[in-house]
């Protein structure tokens, strides 16, 4: 999801959740995890820019056409 004044990450999950479609926030970055909050960071920029912005959509082996297709409208009614 794009930075900016406009709808961000959480309001594009909530809108795909109302439409049946079970995406998720990426996975927090193992830097920022409990367990390795004392260890030294190499980088990490990308991997907590990705988490503030970025989401996970249905991605199964056996994601049935119809549910594609459902995908892809919820994600195009959120971008039109």
């Amino acid at each position: 999801v794009p930075e900016g004044d406009g709808p961000g990450r959480d309001d594009f999950l909530a809108h795909l959740h109302v439409r049946g479609v079970g995406a998720r926030a990426l996975w927090r970055p193992l830097h920022a995890q409990p367990p390795f909050l004392g260890a030294p960071v190499l980088g990490g920029a990308v991997g907590e820019a990705l988490f503030g912005r970025g989401l996970s959509l249905p991605c199964a082996t056996d994601l049935r056409e119809a549910d594609q297709d459902r995908v892809i409208e919820a994600v195009r009614a959120f971008v039109a």
